[in-house]
């Protein structure tokens, strides 16, 4: 098996559709050994900032002189991205080698397989849990930080049975038909990764609504519940290249860019220190958040016009990602290119991005787990606010947007994340200057 049979076997477990429930990722598991009884975990799920955040603590925890194991979905640039390695041997952000996943789906094919023919179908996303769970145990990783693909109380992620830490980030209305159409539903599914008696992070900042269950589910369970000390945290500087940071009398540069993802590096900074098998240090974590990086969350792609990719998708994300705008762009001309699945508050989130841009660019041909909305229907909501124009795919969306932008503008493509790896493949292989 190489590397393209195995993607499209994986892929072609999409024709399954994302079904949530533990039964199956757990006969799965069963048939492998149940690797993920093996792992030390941190279980981070919420409805903003979850991969910035477990990307972030990862790289602390590499700091330490740990060999982590980093789970994420969905991926940018390749879909090996969704299972990565950081330790001393390897760079943080080093995916899983090509011949371990197509080793790792040829294994476990054979089981979905035997599983099928009893009457139990594997869904694409429990079989990608499976084989990141089986990878992960392998390598004898100290630490598994994962993300939770959707939700979290049938997530196939929560067949976590004793993470060390569960995470929630900040929690909004995000797939209202699948988890519910209030925040304290959606609390409510998200709080399902908490274990008894595992410590509990949750963000600085959380909707009430949120914190109640989250604390509620917490006591419940026999959960200490941590958040981030807001009297001890000052701003010092943000830049495109990164932000300064006070917390509780230590100074930290974290490069990641926008005020949201100090956010983020607090809840997982409080999260390192919970992990009391290792003594993680102010040195591990000034290191960590210094060097992490983080794929299509306001990236730099290039200078000549600036062009930033992120995946802001729904009104929170969009939220943040507009106040970004605000703090580091103020007064440059924003072309904005924009495409979304019709399962998002569109109508909320094109005007936030179209008030802040001179310019908004739809296209047609996003591909993704969803129906995509028509470029014209995008175009329609930003024309109020800004000029709007169509474009006819994505290549045509990059040249309009560096023509647009002009030297001194910038180019931000943004409302999916299926559609920044193409962006910046075309953007980076265009000649500087043009």
């Amino acid at each position: 098996m190489n590397l393209r049979d195995a993607l499209d076997y994986i892929h072609s477990l999409q024709v399954f559709g994302s079904r949530l429930g533990l039964e199956r990722v757990r006969a799965l598991l069963g048939l492998c050994g149940d690797p993920h009884k093996r792992l030390n975990a941190v279980h981070v799920a919420g409805t903003s900032g979850k991969g910035s955040t477990a990307a972030i603590l990862a790289s602390i925890l590499q700091a330490h002189s740990l060999k982590v194991g980093l789970f994420v979905s969905p991926s940018v640039e390749n879909f090996q991205e969704r299972i990565q390695i950081c330790g001393t041997s390897a760079p943080c952000g080093t995916h899983i080698d090509p011949d371990a996943l197509c080793a790792l789906t040829a294994e476990l094919k054979a089981h979905t397989e035997t599983l099928s023919a009893q009457g139990t179908v594997v869904t694409e996303f429990e079989f990608v849990t499976a084989l990141g769970f089986l990878h992960f145990a392998r390598e004898d990783v100290d630490v598994a930080v994962i993300e939770v693909g959707l939700g979290g109380r049938f997530d196939a992620t929560n067949i976590l049975e004793r993470p060390l830490v569960s995470v929630i980030t900040p929690v909004a209305l995000d797939h209202t038909s699948v988890l519910g159409h209030t925040v304290t539903e959606i609390a409510e599914e998200k709080a399902g990764i908490i274990k008894s008696g595992c410590p509990v992070v949750t963000c600085v900042g959380q909707d009430e609504h949120a914190l109640a269950v989250i604390r509620e589910t917490a006591a419940r369970n026999g959960c200490t519940l941590i958040q981030p000390d807001t009297a001890g945290f000052e701003i010092r500087e943000t830049r495109l290249d990164g932000s300064d940071f006070m917390y509780q009398s230590e100074a930290y540069t974290l490069s990641l860019p926008g005020a949201h993802q100090i956010q983020n590096a607090l809840t997982a900074l409080e999260a390192a220190r919970r992990l009391d098998a290792w003594a993680v240090t102010p040195g591990d974590i000034r290191r960590g958040l210094a060097s992490v990086r983080w794929t299509g969350r306001f990236e730099i792609v290039r200078r000549n016009p600036l062009c930033l990719l992120d995946g802001a998708h729904n009104t929170a994300k969009i939220t943040a990602l507009a106040a970004a705008v605000d703090d580091l762009l103020a007064g440059r001309r924003i072309v904005t290119v924009m495409a979304m699945s019709e399962d998002k508050d569109v109508a909320a989130c094109v005007p936030i991005l179209a008030r802040r841009s001179a310019a908004l660019i739809a296209f047609d041909g996003l591909e993704g787990r969803n129906k995509p909305v028509p470029a014209r229907r995008v175009a329609e909501l930003a024309r109020p606010h800004c000029e709007a124009l169509v474009a006819a795919d994505l290549g045509e969306a990059v040249e309009l947007a560096l023509r647009e932008a002009g030297a001194d503008g910038v180019a931000l493509f943004c409302g999916s994340l299926y559609f920044l790896g193409d962006a910046k493949r075309l953007l980076q292989a265009k000649p500087a200057g043009t």
